[in-house]
């Protein structure tokens, strides 16, 4: 199945890859802000924290990906299933919890690559992990491989934006 946001978001990790993070936010904080804009960013980053926090606690959780480890050391796949999900939700195209968390009003949301196009705000974010028993809970979100030695749950984080996925023995790589 081809997903109409794969090209962009192909361009999008690539910029990131060559120029990295630190890069990109040196440019953006260079700019003159109004007063809403600091107040948007204050709010994303609260919002940040927050869905890693939450993470965290999680009984099932297992390793975080912290977004301070460098973009490009992340699978192509991870990358570009946050940033597909990442751009549907901000284009208005996901589905969404009965909250309906919008990108103009930070706040901690979930995506979930056993779930596509899907997000999911804080309160609903228990939806992260597939259901007990269920095929997506032994189904490696990598390869497609099912099986019971599945890894815990593990997520990326583009600022607010929660991406999680879990992966067998194989394809787990941190």
């Amino acid at each position: 199945m081809i997903d109409k946001f794969d090209g962009a978001a192909r361009k999008i990790d690539k910029i990131i890859c060559e120029v990295g993070f630190s890069a990109l936010q040196a440019m953006f904080n260079s700019e003159t802000k109004s007063p809403d804009r600091i107040a948007f960013e204050d709010q994303a980053g609260a919002a940040q924290a927050q869905m890693e926090t939450m993470f965290r606690a999680l009984p099932a959780a297992g390793s975080v990906i912290s977004r301070e480890t460098e973009w490009g050391h992340h699978p192509e796949w991870a990358r570009l299933g946050l940033l597909r999900s990442h751009l549907r939700w901000v284009q208005g195209e996901s589905r969404l919890c009965s909250h309906k968390p919008q990108a103009a009003r930070p706040q901690p949301v979930a995506a979930f690559a056993w779930k596509p196009n899907f997000v999911a705000c804080a309160r609903c974010s228990h939806r992260a992990t597939p259901p007990a028993g269920s095929v997506e809970h032994y189904t490696c979100d990598a390869c497609g491989k099912v099986g019971e030695d599945m890894v815990t749950d593990s997520a990326l984080f583009l600022g607010p934006f929660m991406y999680t996925f879990g992966c067998c023995g194989t394809c787990a790589y941190w």
